[in-house]
């Protein structure tokens, strides 16, 4: 079994290093969708106990990572065209209320950051990485969640977040990339010339494209 085990961290006991690495595979699509996860086989490849590998199954099941079919085993959870409509149709309606939320309070330093994002994208698009393009591609969005004044706004995307990666891990065109890499820029001029409201219209039409991608990706 192949694993990305970047996120080993020593100081970690073996069921917060087995829960870290297991949920990153299948965030980042190692692990995909529909996958089945053998408990002996994490356990030998994480050299780690079935014990605490049972505990972790049973926390990514809780929150919908993983499920259980009957006399069968676990299972990566899987997407489908309901999934990327609910996700991105509330993202349509409160990202661009995440970005008042920035402007509002934290306009310098959200400009800074978008702008560092953006061009972090630029050079992994020219690089030709798409996994680094994928994590610049979150980091653009991640800057007005982690700087919304909007905390309630704020505390509901959070919650969100790790299921949204899942689904840009599965960005894997690159028309698709540049079209997003154009409309981050539009975004990022409108916000930087401080007109909030044409930010926000371009971030909703950005989420209604991006919601079309998947819907037309998963209803093939």
């Amino acid at each position: 079994m192949q694993l990305d085990l970047g996120l080993i961290n020593v100081q970690e006991n073996k069921y917060e290093q087995a829960y870290k690495i297991i949920k990153q595979n299948i965030i980042n699509n190692t692990f995909r969708p529909n996958m089945m996860l053998v408990e002996r086989r994490l356990s030998e490849a994480l050299n780690i106990s079935r014990t605490p590998i049972r505990q972790v199954l049973q926390q990514l099941a809780n929150e919908g990572f993983v499920e259980y079919v009957a006399n069968k085993g676990m299972f990566v959870t899987g997407f489908n065209v309901l999934d990327a409509l609910e996700i991105y149709t509330i993202r349509e309606a409160l990202d661009p209320l995440m970005l008042e939320g920035c402007y509002i309070n934290n306009y310098d330093i959200v400009l800074k950051k978008l702008g560092d994002a953006l061009n972090l994208q630029i050079y992994s698009l020219n690089k030709k990485d798409p996994r680094e393009y994928v994590w610049s591609d979150l980091e653009f969005h991640n800057v007005y969640i982690n700087y919304c004044s909007y905390k309630r706004l704020q505390s509901f995307m959070l919650s969100m977040l790790e299921h949204v990666k899942r689904f840009a891990y599965m960005q894997d065109d690159p028309e698709r990339a540049e079209l997003s890499k154009e409309q981050h820029k539009a975004i990022f001029e409108a916000y930087k010339q401080k007109d909030i409201e044409e930010a926000k219209k371009l971030l909703k039409g950005h989420m209604s494209s991006v919601k079309q991608y998947f819907l037309d990706k998963l209803g093939k």
